[in-house]
């Protein structure tokens, strides 16, 4: 049986090296490798053009800096928005070097501020990724000095300004940070589960989904400390994740050449949209009395409570469904894999149990993120499920799968 998978966005292809005009760098956003088509699916909806630059990387080539309060205020699935300073083949360090002085970084830090080098490296090299943070860094001290006739200083643990060097095989490409912290964290947690999803993750899956516009009733049957209910419930309630972000930790507000105007503006508008409640009922539940007590507390926390109803039971029964009126229900949930139980025939029976349960409970779709793929997949084809997404994620270390499955 063939595997059906998103469809790639174009690629973006320049001519190598690449340095953009200053002020006018195109944004890239940063999101989960594998999850790419989702997120190009989010900001095509925000009127962008994405293009695929590398695994886990979107360019915006007809965007430009005043693009970045909103792509750091409005997406849902983008972990980082940076701005492009260059790209272009760099196999040695002098090469590395080379390319980084080509960037006029003067246009983008002050004499004043603070700067650190976040390098990484990918592919075999006689080199470390120290020695790349080094050298770029080499060139922005200079660039800025040439310029100013001051000196910049590097910090590294507080920086006003973050830059990134990502170096594959000999493909250099060197961004500027506006967002600062991952603007996943967005969620207010006043309990933390073991396993946590991130928001960004979740707000991807439901994406993979019919939710909201077409179901009757969303459910998490191993909702755990509450990531994907919280993120139906904001995006039901189109409560834009820029409201939950506390602004001193966006990096944008530190980079004199945005308009940090834009940001109240934004804010004004996105509160004006938000809706009372959730127009599409909501169901989380847990089988551990400790997660639907901390599942509570951090809906509680989000301001999301009285949007999510909170069942305890087992998802292999989802007894509580019995109490719910028909309809078109969807499922969305971020299953136990396995990795700390040591044997993996338990998970094989909850995924079989849990697959016969949604047959009895007229489940129209499943949605799911798991590395066990084969499991997954044989436990709902023998319950009379199709598959009609199975996608690669990377998940942090972990090779994992975006998994939808309908009724054959």
């Amino acid at each position: 049986m063939a595997e059906p998978t998103l469809p790639l966005p174009s690629v973006f292809q320049v001519s190598d090296p690449w340095i953009p005009e200053p002020l006018s760098n195109p944004p890239v956003v940063s999101c989960a490798a594998g999850f790419e088509p989702v997120v190009a699916e989010e900001l095509r909806e925000l009127s962008h053009t994405p293009y695929y630059l590398k695994p886990a990387k979107l360019v915006l080539p007809e965007a430009g800096p005043d693009a970045c309060p909103a792509l750091n205020f409005y997406p849902r699935t983008v972990h980082r928005v940076y701005l492009l300073l260059g790209l272009g083949r760099a196999p040695t360090l002098q090469d590395v070097r080379a390319l980084a002085q080509a960037v006029p970084f003067h246009a983008y830090l002050n004499p004043e501020q603070r700067f650190a080098v976040r390098a990484q490296r990918h592919g075999s090299h006689d080199f470390t990724s120290m020695d790349v943070a080094r050298e770029v860094g080499s060139a922005v001290v200079e660039r800025v000095q040439a310029h100013t006739g001051r000196r910049i200083r590097a910090e590294l643990d507080t920086p006003d300004v973050e830059i990134m060097a990502e170096l594959s095989d000999d493909q250099l490409l060197l961004l500027l940070n506006t967002s600062g912290p991952p603007l996943h964290r967005r969620h207010h947690r006043a309990f933390q589960h073991f396993a946590p999803l991130l928001p960004t993750l979740a707000a991807a899956l439901l994406r993979l989904s019919s939710f909201p516009d077409n179901v009757d009733l969303l459910i998490d049957p191993m909702a755990g400390g509450g990531t994907i209910p919280i993120e139906a419930a904001l995006l039901a309630r189109n409560v834009a994740p820029g409201l939950l972000l506390p602004e001193g930790q966006l990096a944008l507000f530190r980079l004199s050449f945005l308009d940090h105007t834009a940001w109240s503006r934004l804010r004004h508008r996105a509160e004006r949209q938000v809706r009372p409640r959730s127009p599409v009922p909501i169901l989380a539940a847990d089988r551990y009395a400790r997660n639907i007590r901390g599942m509570k507390a951090n809906l509680e926390a989000m301001g999301v409570a009285a949007d999510v109803t909170v069942c305890a039971g087992r998802a292999e029964r989802m007894a509580y469904l019995e109490q719910q009126p028909p309809g078109r229900r969807s499922v969305v949930t971020n299953p136990p894999y396995g990795l700390r139980l040591g044997d993996p025939r338990r998970i094989d029976r909850l995924y079989h149990d849990f697959a016969r349960a949604c047959a009895r409970h007229g489940i129209a779709e499943v949605v799911a993120l798991t590395p066990r793929r084969d499991s997954w997949l044989e436990a709902f084809t023998q319950a009379g499920y199709h598959p009609t997404l199975v996608q690669p994620v990377r998940y942090g270390k972990l090779e994992a799968f975006a998994l939808r499955v309908e009724p054959a």
